[in-house]
Formats: structure tokens, C-alpha cells, sequence
């Protein structure tokens, strides 16, 4: 099992079940797992050199790659981020990945991948500025292996 979802059961104090490690998004250590009785999707996200903010793909294979569709078995979203002595996590809904386009559905196209920015990213340009206000609803940071 990855540390990455290792640490996540700590966070969630060993509330996590029925973990399914995924072969498709392995770089970004995709699982899914039962958390409180709901499916989620899991992944550990990557700092790009170049743009700020970290990049995560969340595409599933149907004979190609595709976005994941509102209809498919999914609860949440769980993002890790890890980068020095930085530590948080996002937790999405599919409502909330469905209104800000990350999901499927019916007429809308869905992304297979897509950057996020915790609070401690700054100095961003104003499409990744407005990306950050909607996610940092749905961030959280550990300090010293405390939630703050």
C-alpha cells in the first residue's frame, strides 16, 4: 500500500476500508476506498516545475482514456499534497467536481486532469486564481500532524 494512503488512514483516524489500489494513475498512486460509508477516489497529486499549484490526472479507461462521469461510483474526490514540510488534502464531491467541470456529464465534457492550489500557493495568474478560491473550500492543511 502506498505511504500516501497510509498516512490518509491516520488522518481519518484508520476509518478507511476496502482499499482498492487502481493500475491506471499509478504515478499519482490512485486508489478508491470506503470512507465513512462512501466510495472515493483517491490520489496523490505532483509539483510541476514550471506552473505553480500541483497537477493530477483522474481519467478512468472505457477502450480510451476518459474523463469520470457523475454516474460512475464516486462520492469523493481525495487529493493529497505533500511538498516539503507543506501537508494537506482536498476533499471533493462529485456535486462540486461536476459544477466546476472536473466530471461528465450528459452534455458536459469533464477533464481528465486538472491543477489544484492550496492555500500556500500564491502570485497566481487570474484563471488559477479563480480555480483556487472554489478548491480552497475543500482544503485542508496539516500543521505538525495536527488539522488546522
Amino acid at each position: 500500500m502506498y505511504e500516501s494512503i497510509k498516512r490518509m488512514n491516520e488522518i481519518f483516524e484508520n476509518k478507511i476500508t476496502d482499499i482498492k489500489i487502481e493500475i491506471i494513475n499509478k504515478e499519482y498512486e490512485a486508489a478508491k476506498f470506503i470512507l465513512h460509508g462512501e466510495t472515493c477516489y483517491f490520489r496523490k497529486v505532483k509539483k510541476t516545475p514550471k506552473k505553480a499549484g500541483y497537477f493530477v490526472a483522474v481519467y478512468k479507461i472505457e477502450n480510451k482514456n476518459i474523463p469520470i462521469n457523475y454516474n460512475d461510483q464516486i462520492d469523493k474526490l481525495i487529493l493529497y499534497v505533500l511538498d516539503g514540510t507543506n501537508e494537506g488534502y482536498f476533499v471533493f464531491d462529485k456535486n462540486t467536481l461536476l459544477n466546476n467541470g472536473i466530471l461528465s456529464f450528459e452534455n458536459k465534457r469533464g477533464k481528465m486532469a486538472f491543477r489544484v492550489y492550496p492555500n500556500w500557493i500564491n502570485d497566481l495568474n487570474s484563471t488559477a486564481e479563480k480555480t483556487k478560491t472554489w478548491e480552497t473550500k475543500h482544503f485542508f492543511e496539516i500543521k505538525n500532524s495536527f488539522l488546522i
